[in-house]
């Protein structure tokens, strides 16, 4: 039963806490997790500079949070930021 073939879905929760507690979606998960690894991504595959490829995605970052992970990346010896140039190390 469930994403294969026709089935029941037992819920382990009251009709009120589905209908009046819970939020109708999650939160994207680039606004959950630490963003570091993702820009190294971005520059391994050469899509430009993060801060402004993160900016076109359909759910962007907080702009702190994509400074925050440059700056730990740039601190770790791992991303050198020069102006507007970011490269990898």
């Amino acid at each position: 039963a469930g994403r294969v073939r026709p089935g029941h879905c037992f819920c382990l929760y009251t009709r009120h806490r589905y209908e009046h507690l819970f939020k109708p979606f999650g939160q994207p998960e680039i606004m959950r997790v630490p963003l570091e690894e993702l820009v190294l991504q971005i520059h391994l595959m050469q899509l430009g500079p993060a801060a402004s490829f993160l900016t076109r995605v359909l759910d962007p970052p907080h702009a702190r949070s994509v400074q925050a992970a440059l700056s730990t990346l740039k601190e770790l010896g791992a991303l050198e930021v020069d102006g507007a140039t970011e490269s990898l190390t």
